[in-house]
This record gives C-alpha cells, sequence and structure tokens, in this order.
C-alpha cells in the first residue's frame, strides 16, 4: 500500500545522494560553522512552506470535476473533444488548361470525372518536386506576413546556442587528505556567487540576419510551402459556370477553385476525446471562444472558421492560414477548487486518494492535522538551510567532490532514462540538465557536500552520528513501502548500508536542528 508521501520542499534537491560513507575526518577543517543556538526562523515562512507542501501534494486533488448534462458551454469549462482541422490553402479565381497540368497531378485526378451543375471536387496527391502556381504560392505567402510585412516572421526563431566555455574543473585530488586550501573561486569549484562572467567567444550569425538575406535571394519563394506539401493530398473544388460532362485535352476553363488539405494530426479520435478547459488559450484564437454556447450534449458539433497566428511558431507553413475546425463535444465538466477547509471537501480528496492508492493511505482527517504533522519537518529543513547558508566553506577535499559529482551525474542520467528510456552519456547530462556548463553541475555537487557536511558534523556534536539495526531496517521498510523494490535491490541502488546510514544520521541532525531552533 502507497502511504502519502508529504515532506516539506528543500532547496537541497538531492539529499539522497550522499556518498563516501560517513565522514571520518575532521570536516570543521573545511567549513566554518556558527553556532547552532544562533540559527533562528520566521513562523511566518514555516507556514508559507507547510502550506505550499499541501498544495503540491494535493495539486491533482484539489479540483472537482462535475459531468454536465444540460445547458452550453461556457468559459473555465473543462471539454472533451474530437476535431478535424482542415487548411484552406486558396480560394479564388484561377485558369486551367487541361494537359498542362496546371497544378501537378491535378490532369490524372481529372482524368475521365464529370462535371455536374458546374462543380466537380477531385483529390489530388501532389508529387515530390512540384511547385506551387504563383497565383497560390503567392496567396499563401501574402498571408503568413501579413500581419507584419516580413517574410522572416513567419520563420522559427532558431534556439540560440550557449556561447560560455565550461569553466576550469577542480584541481586534481592528492594522494593524501590536504589541508584546508585557500578559498580561490576559478580554481575550487564549486562558486557560491552571483556573477561571473563567460567566456569570449564569437556569436554567431543569426539565421535570416540582414547579411544573409542580402547576399542569396532564394531560388523558390514558396520552398517552404511547396516542401511541406510534397507527397501529400489536397482537396480542390472547381466551379465552371455551365460547364457539364468530361474536360477535354487542351480546354481551358477559368474556374473558382478552393484548394483544402486535412493537415496530419488535425483529428483526434479517441473515447475520452481531447482534453480542453475553455479560457485556457491552449488553442488559437477563436477556437475556445468558438466553442462557448455549443450544447453540452455528446455528439454536438461546430464548424470553426479561423485562421492560424502570424508568426505560428509550431509550424511555420501554417503561419496567416485559413483553417477550418470540425469540433464534436464528448464531454463537458464544471471544475471547481476544493477548500481543504471544507469538511465535505477534505472528505472527497481523502476518499479519492485511498481509491487510488488503497485503504488507508490518507492518514490525516483534516487539513489541521496535515499541518501539525508537517510544521515540525518545514521546521526542521527550514532551520537546516539557515544554517548552511551561514556556514562558509574554507577549501574543498578533492575526493569527496569528485564523488559527489558522479552520483549528480548518475541521479540525472537515471532520471532522463525514466523519462525516455534511453541512457545518456556524460555530454547528453551536462547538456540537457546543465546547459553544458561543466562548472553548473560542479556547484550542484559541492553545494549537496556543503549541506551534508555541515549537518553531519552537528550530528558529531550532539552524538547523533549512530545508527542502531533496528533503525535502519525502519528506514528501508518505510522507503521501499508500496513499491516494488527489494530490501537488497534499495540497499545496492543506494550504495550499500553505509550510504544509508548517513542519510539517517543527517535527518537527525536536521530534526535536532529543528526541535531546537528558535521561532521569531
Amino acid at each position: 500500500m502507497k502511504k502519502l508521501a508529504i515532506a516539506a520542499v528543500s532547496v537541497i534537491l538531492l539529499l539522497a545522494l550522499v556518498g563516501c560513507g560517513s565522514f571520518s575526518y575532521n570536516i570543521r577543517k573545511y567549513v566554518d560553522i556558527p553556532e547552532y543556538d544562533t540559527i533562528t526562523v520566521k513562523k511566518t515562512k514555516i507556514e508559507s512552506e507547510v502550506k505550499s507542501t499541501i498544495e503540491s501534494a494535493l495539486s491533482s486533488y484539489l479540483k472537482a470535476k462535475e459531468p454536465l448534462t444540460e445547458g452550453t458551454v461556457k468559459d473555465g469549462d473543462v471539454t472533451y473533444i474530437n476535431y478535424k482541422g482542415t487548411l484552406v490553402l486558396y480560394d479564388g479565381l484561377f485558369a486551367i488548361k487541361y494537359g498542362e497540368d496546371s497544378i501537378k497531378g491535378l490532369d490524372e485526378a481529372l482524368k475521365d470525372k464529370v462535371f455536374e451543375n458546374g462543380k466537380l471536387t477531385v483529390d489530388v496527391k501532389l508529387p515530390a518536386g512540384f511547385t506551387f502556381p504563383e497565383e497560390i504560392g503567392a496567396s499563401m505567402l501574402a498571408k503568413s506576413v501579413a500581419d507584419t510585412g516580413s517574410e522572416e516572421t513567419s520563420e522559427t526563431a532558431a534556439t540560440e546556442e550557449p556561447t560560455a566555455e565550461p569553466t576550469e574543473e577542480p584541481t586534481a585530488e592528492p594522494t593524501e587528505e590536504p589541508e584546508p586550501a585557500e578559498y580561490n573561486p576559478s580554481v575550487i569549484a564549486p562558486v557560491f556567487y552571483e556573477g561571473e562572467d563567460a567566456a569570449d567567444t564569437e556569436e554567431p550569425v543569426a539565421t535570416g540576419s540582414e547579411e544573409t538575406s542580402t547576399t542569396a535571394e532564394p531560388e523558390d519563394p514558396y520552398k517552404i510551402y511547396n516542401d511541406y506539401f510534397a507527397g501529400k493530398t489536397v482537396t480542390v473544388e472547381l466551379a465552371v459556370e455551365g460547364k457539364e460532362g468530361v474536360i477535354k485535352n487542351g480546354e481551358e476553363l477559368a474556374a473558382k477553385v478552393r484548394i483544402t488539405h486535412v493537415f496530419e494530426g488535425g483529428t483526434a479520435q479517441s473515447e475520452e476525446g481531447s482534453e480542453l478547459k475553455i479560457g485556457s488559450k491552449s488553442f488559437i484564437d477563436g477556437f475556445e471562444s468558438g466553442m462557448i454556447g455549443m450544447s453540452v450534449a455528446k455528439g454536438t458539433k461546430k464548424s470553426l472558421d479561423l485562421k492560424f497566428p502570424v508568426p505560428y511558431s509550431n509550424n511555420a507553413v501554417f503561419s496567416g492560414q485559413d483553417v477550418i475546425f470540425d469540433v464534436e463535444i464528448v464531454s463537458v465538466y464544471n471544475v471547481y477548487d476544493r477548500d481543504l477547509d471544507n469538511a465535505d471537501h477534505f472528505a472527497a480528496i481523502k476518499a479519492e486518494y485511498e481509491e487510488k492508492n488503497g485503504e488507508g493511505s490518507f492518514a490525516y482527517e483534516s487539513k489541521q492535522a496535515m499541518e501539525e504533522a508537517l510544521y515540525p519537518e518545514a521546521k526542521a529543513e527550514l532551520a537546516a538551510e539557515a544554517l548552511v547558508s551561514k556556514s562558509k566553506v574554507t577549501g574543498w577535499k578533492y575526493s569527496d567532490l569528485e564523488e559527489y559529482e558522479n552520483k549528480v551525474i548518475n541521479y540525472y542520467a537515471s532520471y532522463y532514462y525514466s523519462i525516455t528510456g534511453q541512457s545518456p552519456d556524460y555530454n547528453t547530462v551536462l547538456s540537457t540538465f546543465f546547459g553544458g556548463d561543466e562548472q553548473n553541475l560542479v556547484n550542484t555537487a559541492g553545494k549537496q557536500l556543503k549541506y551534508d557536511w555541515v549537518l553531519y558534523q552537528l550530528a558529531k556534536d550532539k552524538d547523533l552520528d549512530s545508527v542502531s539495526g533496528d533503525e535502519l531496517d525502519e528506514y528501508i521498510a518505510k522507503a521501499i513501502e508500496g513499491s516494488d523494490i527489494s530490501r537488497d535491490d534499495y540497499i545496492e541502488r543506494s550504495g550499500g548500508k553505509s550510504e544509508i546510514k548517513k542519510t539517517i544520521i543527517i535527518n537527525k541532525a536536521a530534526k535536532w536542528l529543528g526541535e531546537n531552533t528558535k521561532e521569531v
């Protein structure tokens, strides 16, 4: 059974990433720690932390959905819909001469097709390497820049790569434990201050800059459209006054032409439909407001004639283009916020949690009970942060710092794998989580090492630096409760029993500090 796990949020993100076993050396050789009785914590800050923690832990239960069976869609309603998007690429007069393939693939599509009452609709698969005729390409291009007056604005801007070079790594680990080194941020990492200058590197020339746009005029002004629609199918509707029967070879027609395309991904078909909260601005302008007033009854349909914004960063091809969305209601819900002070609302949260996680998994009967349980934890964490903040690192034990860097890398590599299913190399972790800057990685490791140093030294000073077998067993049992991880696997993943004991000792120190820190 999975118990409700709620703990105060800490700025130290990697508390479980302890390394190197116990700190058997004199920690005070590396960090100056103030007297413990000088630390204070503001009561209002503790209360704010408790509130934030509760809201975060129960975030998925704080809103209730009430299904609507009567009335119309309103602002704020959560809807589930099926929808189809149809781009209107061209709608106007166009001269066709059969036999010249006025639009590549059109002649083949028109073959043996019959006009009735001057109208004919055909599907045309556009071949690779085709080019939209001038009238059509110019029309699409004009719409894509209509609001800005510049073709460049319809392009999605490329994200610039960071230009700073990695900061020099810490010097090599000495074979013997060093005396505290002079604190030199350019050599000893991490750097605990803001404003480090970036390395001087040449800025890349931005795509679409004045220099590049004047030196090479594109050969195909409609390339972005030609490339996107190559191999796709468009629907061509022809209207020619008085035309009946099939079109003959060489025949010229002055037609009213409408070209449309159902774009890929435009249709969402599922039993539940796609979720959309009206007013969330998740869709383009006009989509959500256009749904307001629709009947909430399942199967209600409506067509929305809209236009993509300029620029449209998700797909520059769609920028400024006309689009028709055919929307069908699957279900609609009224969503409202639950009040934790309301006994009925709190009881509903408890019931939903236990329905999902098992009976007895939610141990609290009221908001007040939660607050009382979390208050000591929040105070302990804030007191620990205050003590660590007032402590000053004077030097580094490089073997431990390197070990903590490895722990940080392994932690983020595991997280990356859990999200993507792929095992990243060092450079992938560095670029994904640390902006490609090794100094950021070292800083993270250094902050965790400093935190552990300070709390472990407190445990030593207060004779809290031992862990009994029962304490170890109880900690491991709570850690794996509700999971599929075995005791042995948990111990192995944690780096061994010595690593787990170290975590327990640091937690003891934080608890002691919370119990003995003054509130102001």
